[in-house]
């Protein structure tokens, strides 16, 4: 279940450190992926450039990892098409 795999992270005012929400009784412990120092980059850059996204998601659904094994979708404008197709509400940067 995705609940079962969510963490949810909440910085402190200074950066310098963080508390763990889970989402399910079933979590057990839960941990930042091992991305976390790019997403505070990200999050950094956001803040740096008065971005109005506040939010990093990171996701590995199946279907995006299979694409990208694919030498068809190696083309940033063919996937970026693909994409905007299939979800018109997306934005490219």
């Amino acid at each position: 279940m995705p609940r079962e795999n969510i963490c949810l992270l909440q910085i402190d005012e200074f950066g310098k450190s963080y508390k763990s929400y889970k989402l399910s009784d079933n979590q057990g412990n839960i941990s930042p992926a091992s991305e976390l120092p790019t997403h505070l980059s990200i999050h950094n850059m956001l803040a740096k450039t008065n971005s109005k996204e506040k939010v990093v998601i990171h996701a590995h659904p199946n279907e995006l990892i299979a694409l990208t094994q694919s030498a068809d979708f190696h083309d940033e404008k063919k996937l970026n098409n693909i994409f905007l197709n299939i979800h018109p509400e997306q934005t490219i940067l």
